[in-house]
């Protein structure tokens, strides 16, 4: 959903500001619903920092997010240790 979000974009379909603001309330669903699992909610986690990277290279400036993002990774690797070394990938794309 997120891909055909953005490809709307380039064809003129969507302004980037709504894309963002749509973007935004799903991280704040998705947060709801990680907040509700005691930060425990691996999918929910992914998600966001999935969701949050697709805002940051939308957005002026995709560098107020990245603490964040890599404290979110940082969970991850706790919750999900089969997986580190996926999560450092993506916390070196940062």
């Amino acid at each position: 959903m997120i891909s055909w979000l953005i490809s709307g974009i380039g064809e003129g379909i969507s302004d980037k500001r709504e894309v963002l603001d749509v973007l935004e309330e799903e991280c704040n669903i998705i947060e709801e619903l990680v907040e509700a699992e005691d930060d425990k909610c691996k999918w929910g986690i992914l998600a966001l920092s999935l969701t949050f990277d697709h805002i940051n290279k939308l957005e002026d400036n995709p560098k107020r997010r990245s603490d964040e993002d890599k404290q979110r990774l940082h969970k991850l690797i706790e919750l999900d240790d089969y997986r580190t070394n996926r999560y450092e990938q993506l916390m070196n794309n940062i």
